[in-house]
């Protein structure tokens, strides 16, 4: 019996904290390295999760397995708080990627492979790109015909600008009002 709980207890031990921990130290090893890339793999992560789950869901509902629906509303009203723990580095991570954005994210990761000390004026990188800016003609005019719409139409173009520059490979880096400023990286010749 004495053998058999200890088992148990070494498994549960096992599944419930050192896996757990495991993980998030690796979380942090890899948002150390490269937090962009870190932040990409984990919305990449987190979209096959959400898919898998509309799939299950699709099954569940067309089998009427209410056991399932069951199963997973507890999971998700009562995660475990190391689970708690992991999405939070996640979220820090993708905050950090996306704050700091490309640039931003190198500065971090060397400095987060020095240990202790932080330096903010780390020297910088020359890069070649390509900038674009996207102005709505007589936007001034646009505002007082369309009123409370004016958001709707700004969104609008916003999104066939994203959309465009994106498949052009580029970036969309800000939405000011009536103007986008679009970036094109260059290829870096070594």
């Amino acid at each position: 019996m004495l053998a058999i709980g200890a088992m148990i207890f070494s498994k549960l031990t096992t599944d419930l904290v050192i896996s757990p921990i495991e993980d998030m130290v690796s979380r942090v090893n890899n948002i150390t390295a490269d937090p962009l890339k870190a932040a990409h793999e984990e919305e990449e992560r987190i979209l096959f999760e959400e898919l898998a789950e509309k799939e299950a869901a699709t099954k569940a509902m067309a089998a009427n397995n209410s056991k399932f629906a069951e199963l997973k509303k507890k999971d998700k009203e009562g995660p475990l708080e190391t689970v708690m723990l992991e999405k939070t580095l996640t979220k820090i991570g993708a905050l950090l990627a996306l704050g700091f954005g490309e640039a931003g994210s190198k500065i971090i990761a060397q400095n987060m492979a020095k240990g202790d000390d932080v330096n903010p004026m780390l020297p910088g990188q020359k890069i070649m790109s390509i900038f674009g800016f996207c102005d709505i003609r007589n936007f001034t005019d646009a505002t007082e015909v369309l009123q409370e719409g004016v958001m709707l139409f700004v969104n609008e173009i916003g999104e066939i600008c994203h959309g465009i520059v994106d498949r052009y490979s580029g970036a969309a880096n800000k939405n000011i009002g009536d103007a986008f400023l679009l970036v094109w990286k260059l290829e870096e010749e070594d």
